[in-house]
């Protein structure tokens, strides 16, 4: 059975691959059961459309072609380390 910590890494990884079967029935099985991750897979479901939804527009800068700044990269791999 999945814990909700299990379950939120997979649902987001759910938006970028196709799960194996046995892995998405134990997080079907574990949606059905609790409230707080379907929930957290609605609000996830919702920004990934939005994020689509801006790309497509394309905007004066789409999400997918935003660039970090050297100083932001910096602190970003200071803060993983």
């Amino acid at each position: 059975m999945l814990n909700c910590r299990d379950t939120s890494r997979i649902i987001s990884e759910s938006f970028d691959r196709k799960l194996p079967v046995w892995t998405r029935v134990g997080l079907r099985l574990h949606l059905w059961m609790c409230k707080l991750c379907r929930s957290y897979k609605e609000t996830m479901t919702l920004v990934e459309a939005e994020v689509k939804r801006q790309a497509q527009e394309g905007g004066e800068e789409s999400p997918t072609s935003a660039k970090l700044t050297d100083a932001a990269k910096e602190r970003l791999e200071a803060s993983l380390r």
